[in-house]
């Protein structure tokens, strides 16, 4: 048997002590793959590949997330794998944790506007990954999969132990964002304001087990401007779950219908 040499500094060069982890799957795929035309799908997803990249560099705007959160440097891997989408950081720095809520903030919305549901969980710790082998494992990963599958909606939330880590070191809260708001008074002056907007937000999500209390990203509040837009976004939304991928309708299905109710309740409680 031939035993491959292994470059132990390289392999040492991937393992990170502390990262900042999130795991997303892709609502009814399987479905999808069954009955879209290849074609359509691989669009598709080539789409939610280069928005991951664009969020990644960072291409929204919420004020340039902060002059691209003070010009940091350090970069964000993200691996599509099938149904699968993994984001991770180098380092556990609030401009990571940051910036790893912003692509996740980006992720569902892009989501919801290409047609199909994204969910996930946001995860810290150990993480090894060889991008050229394309070896990953770590507990984040292990953890971030566990909690997406226990949740009854699009959406994501922080893991237990990642709420935990924040929580003791206030990331919880500096994660918020200043976005510049143009309206007109009179119809005539436009006033500018600077919006605070925070990234994450406590929330009783839907479980599999039952309702619990947890961090989730505040996607409704980057995704919808304001309450008068919320009609439109929520049949953008429906369109999502009932014609995923733009197939034939789901409407009837008792499981989609209760992810759908559970996803729109948290988008309407943004902005009551």
């Amino acid at each position: 048997m031939i035993i491959p040499y292994l470059d132990k500094e390289r392999i040492l060069g991937n393992a990170w002590d502390y990262s900042v982890f999130t795991f997303f799957d892709l609502l009814g795929f399987k479905y999808a793959v069954r009955n879209v035309p290849q074609e359509k799908l691989a669009t598709l997803m080539m789409n939610l590949a280069h928005c991951t990249n664009i969020a990644k560099g960072y291409g929204g705007d919420p004020t340039e997330l902060e002059t691209h959160l003070k010009n940091w440097e350090n970069p964000i891997k993200s691996v599509h794998f099938s149904d699968a989408i993994i984001v991770f950081t180098e380092d556990d720095s609030i401009e990571a944790f940051k910036h790893i809520l912003w692509v996740a903030i980006s992720l569902l919305g892009t989501g919801f506007s290409l047609g199909f549901c994204l969910r996930g969980a946001l995860s810290y710790g150990s993480f090894y990954y060889d991008l050229n082998s394309n070896i990953y494992f770590g507990e984040p990963l292990i953890e971030a999969y566990m909690m997406e599958t226990q949740q009854e909606w699009a959406g994501c939330v922080l893991t237990r132990s990642c709420i935990k880590v924040a929580e003791a070191r206030g990331y919880l809260d500096d994660a918020v964002i200043y976005s510049k708001f143009e309206r007109y008074e009179n119809g005539v002056e436009k006033v500018s304001q600077r919006i605070r907007i925070p990234l994450l937000v406590k929330y009783k999500v839907p479980l599999k087990g039952g309702a619990e209390e947890l961090y989730c990203v505040n996607w409704p509040n980057c995704w919808v401007s304001s309450k008068e837009v919320l009609p439109m976004r929520q049949k953008i939304i429906e369109l999502a779950f009932h014609r995923p991928f733009g197939m034939v309708s789901f409407t009837g299905k008792c499981e989609v219908t209760n992810k759908l109710k559970n996803t729109l309740d948290f988008l309407w409680s943004r902005f009551e």
